[in-house]
């Protein structure tokens, strides 16, 4: 019994961390609306408020902060921000810092964006991937040439939030506990309103239980209770004056 248990929560945990993942990449690869926040010459205030951090060495122009449903994307670049775009500048190295979470309830998926120099020092396919995400099979609506590979990914994030991604696991592993049955119940139920076996599918035409599984029919035990139940008062309201005499 204590097998069975733990193999049925690892199993539905299993199942709650493919979720959490598959709806961190469908919030990435689904572009929506979302708010903008664009800081020109941030402070270290400002930076760490969005939860960035300035390289060594960097002289940061521009910081961009965009939030959607379930998505938070942030950019620190020495390039400067031009009303619409970014643009490259002269006098600096134009380096950039490009970070993507995504997940829901919580963030729970991570990847940094391929200018960052994180990404740059990984070796091997592996690394690079774990740190700038999975190249996606598939064009994602958001991703782009130009100043657009900066402000939207082009590829799906692989990194856990540590926090988040337990979180978001275990919601979606409950979710599924709960909602799995219904279809099975669903079905039963069904099945007993239109008069056949709620196991088999068998029509029952009449009968008590089902001929082909066992199954008792849906009704059957509540009816005979209550009848068992009248037969019972009758006969303990006729015998009453016999035993009074």
């Amino acid at each position: 019994m204590i097998r069975r248990a733990v193999t049925r929560s690892g199993v539905l945990l299993l199942v709650g961390v493919v979720v959490n993942v598959l709806v961190a990449w469908t919030l990435v690869a689904i572009p929506h609306q979302m708010s903008w926040r664009i800081e020109h010459f941030p402070t270290e205030g400002t930076i760490a408020s969005a939860g960035m951090r300035t390289p060594p060495g960097w002289e940061p122009r521009t910081l961009v902060v965009r939030r959607g449903f379930g998505v938070r994307m942030r950019l620190l670049t020495e390039m400067e921000w031009m009303g619409s775009r970014l643009g490259m500048m002269m006098d600096s190295q134009n380096r950039s810092v490009n970070v993507c979470e995504a997940g829901w309830p919580m963030l729970s998926l991570r990847l940094d964006g391929v200018q960052s120099d994180r990404y740059a020092g990984a070796s091997g396919w592996l690394a690079r991937t774990w740190i700038g995400g999975l190249e996606a099979p598939l064009r994602l609506v958001g991703g782009g040439g130009g100043y657009g590979v900066y402000l939207w990914p082009d590829r799906l994030p692989v990194r856990p939030v540590p926090l988040g991604f337990v979180v978001n696991s275990v919601v979606y592993a409950a979710l599924v506990f709960v909602m799995a049955p219904m279809p099975r119940r669903a079905r039963r139920w069904w099945r007993g309103r239109r008069g056949k076996c709620r196991r088999c599918g068998y029509t029952l035409a009449g009968l008590e239980s089902c001929p082909e599984c066992g199954e008792a029919r849906q009704g059957a035990g509540r009816v005979e209770t209550a009848t068992t139940g009248r037969a019972r008062e009758k006969g303990r309201l006729e015998a009453g004056p016999s035993v009074r005499q």
